[in-house]
């Protein structure tokens, strides 16, 4: 799963998740969806959903605490920040659906967010000013 902003009157993000997918099946019937920003300590969950984990079998909401949002759509309770999301557009693009989602809330957390980047976790510091270019 990929997310982005898009700048617009109504704040939008968009989600690119394989068609094949529990997951891309869920938004399709549902029209929503929520992404949830995990904390640094939460490389589990990401695992597991990302197929990594065999602990807790096919269930991806098996680790965590999950709540329903304003949508209805699966929101982790101790995420650094969740973005509660309505389907405006979709299409199918090659392997993928793309997701369009207007923002209709927002949670937000504490903690540091997980960063995956080159197949590995990590977690963002900040930059001093006097650093920064």
């Amino acid at each position: 799963m990929s997310s982005v902003s898009a700048d617009g009157s109504t704040p939008t993000v968009l989600v690119c998740i394989h068609h094949q997918s529990k997951t891309a099946a869920a938004i399709v019937d549902n029209g929503v969806f929520c992404i949830n920003i995990l904390r640094d300590d939460q490389a589990d969950i990401a695992d597991h959903f990302g197929g990594r984990s065999k602990f807790g079998g096919d269930d991806k909401f098996a680790f965590g605490q999950w709540l329903s949002s304003e949508t209805g759509a699966p929101r982790l309770a101790e995420s650094v920040v969740a973005f509660d999301c309505r389907v405006i557009s979709s299409e199918r693009v090659g392997t993928h659906h793309i997701f369009v989602g207007a923002v209709g809330a927002v949670t937000v957390g504490s903690g540091r967010a997980l960063i995956y980047a080159d197949r590995v976790y990590g977690r963002a510091h900040p930059i001093p000013a006097s650093q920064a270019s």
